[in-house]
């Protein structure tokens, strides 16, 4: 479905960005060996815990339960390692929108009341990070979400994904019916946000968790909508598992191609320094159109057998 035409070798990929902040309401953390232990010992994820360097002589340091100010670094089966950053200092929860985000608007970014509750009553933040990849980045990701979900389920809390733009616990972010061990719905969301008359900016967040740049549509007809977000999320999970898309080359059908370039429009306002690849419809001679990609979409559309 999607063929791609190379122009363009002087784009750096990006480096794979996996944060989650996780506001715990629990007055007491778990220890270390009940987030990560080398045998999986009651539920922890496999993995081999390093303790916080202050309290590495302490016999009992992955044993007692987590402070604020420890440190402490995850080593998956994968090889990858992870951060765990403990944070209790009164500004810790600033800005965090999960405590003042109004009701109507929770259903879009995954909180629900158990979640909002968990917020509002946080006492410790604890962040999560990948910080060196290993044998598999997919599987990296996944270990990173696994891990900051299991700080949700033994410390009451509420995990903020940084770079996918929602929020889950206690195994929300999970899609019931899926059969994939890494399923591109329960890390990547597509938002569709009304522009100009002209149609909605569609655009990815969590891309960025894979080491792929994220993607953005303007100009897309409202009435495409729904077939848009089904046919990204086929672009989304061939991304993740396939080649990298770079400035210059096409995606989608090759008769109606879509010319991915380094997207601008809203780097200020929204993506800050985050990779970015705008899609855009090409004229006749194959050359990017100002924007717009209604073209492409619909004939990506109607192979899929939608309209």
């Amino acid at each position: 479905m999607f063929a791609f035409l190379k122009k363009k070798k002087s784009w750096k990929p990006p480096e794979p960005r996996c944060i989650f902040a996780v506001a715990c309401a629990a007055p007491a953390l778990p220890p270390l060996e009940r987030l990560a232990h080398p045998a999986g010992k009651e539920d922890a994820l496999p993995g081999i815990p390093t303790p916080p360097a202050r309290t590495k002589e302490d016999p009992g340091c992955l044993t007692r339960p987590l402070e604020g100010g420890d440190t402490s670094v995850i080593v998956s089966p994968g090889k990858a390692r992870f951060s765990v950053i403990v944070d209790r200092s009164p500004e810790m929860l600033l800005g965090f929108p999960g405590r003042s985000m109004p009701p109507e608007t929770w259903k879009f970014v995954g909180l629900n009341g158990d979640l909002a509750r968990r917020a509002r009553e946080a006492r410790s933040l604890v962040m999560v990070s990948l910080l060196e990849r290993g044998q598999n980045l997919a599987q990296d990701v996944l270990y990173a979400t696994r891990l900051a979900d299991r700080v949700s389920v033994l410390a009451d809390g509420c995990v903020n994904d940084l770079m996918g733009c929602r929020y889950f616990g206690s195994g929300s972010w999970r899609i019931p019916e899926s059969n994939r061990e890494v399923d591109v719905r329960e890390h990547v969301v597509l938002h569709g946000e009304k522009g100009d008359s002209k149609g909605m900016w569609v655009h990815t967040h969590g891309l960025i968790k894979f080491a792929r740049p994220e993607l953005e549509i303007y100009e897309v007809p409202e009435d495409l909508w729904e077939g848009v977000s089904l046919a990204m999320l086929d672009m989304m999970a061939y991304v993740i598992a396939g080649p990298l898309i770079r400035p210059g080359e096409t995606v989608g059908i090759p008769e109606v191609p879509l010319r991915a370039r380094e997207g601008t429009r809203n780097r200020e306002r929204h993506w800050g320094d985050c990779a970015v690849l705008e899609l855009v419809d090409v004229d006749p001679r194959r050359e990017p159109l100002a924007s717009g990609a209604e073209r492409g979409l619909r004939a990506l559309l109607a192979s899929r057998g939608s309209r």
